[in-house]
């Protein structure tokens, strides 16, 4: 008699905890937030500064990927870990 290994439906796993993630989440609340600012910085790029409840803020940018465009990454003191203001970063460049 062939061993179980439950791999008979390997798609119905799949899909239950699909399913059980989409419920989880289906009822639960919607976080509002205040939009404080929204900035076009480039042709398809837009940045948006949010408000959520309590001390967060969020800093969004959107990017149109019909759009050409790039994203240039930088590392803090050029090495990791490396620690250093986004000013200072921004500099070097």
């Amino acid at each position: 008699m062939p061993e179980a290994t439950g791999s008979a439906r390997p798609g119905a796993r799949l899909v239950t905890s699909v399913l059980v993630v989409a419920l989880c989440l289906g009822g639960a609340p919607a976080a509002t937030a205040k939009v404080l600012r929204t900035r076009r910085l480039a042709p398809g790029v837009i940045y948006s500064s949010l408000k959520l409840k309590g001390p967060n803020r969020v800093k969004v940018v959107s990017i149109d990927r019909s759009k050409s465009s790039t994203l240039d990454v930088e590392l803090g003191t050029n090495r990791l870990p490396g620690l250093e203001r986004t000013s200072s970063m921004a500099r070097r460049r």
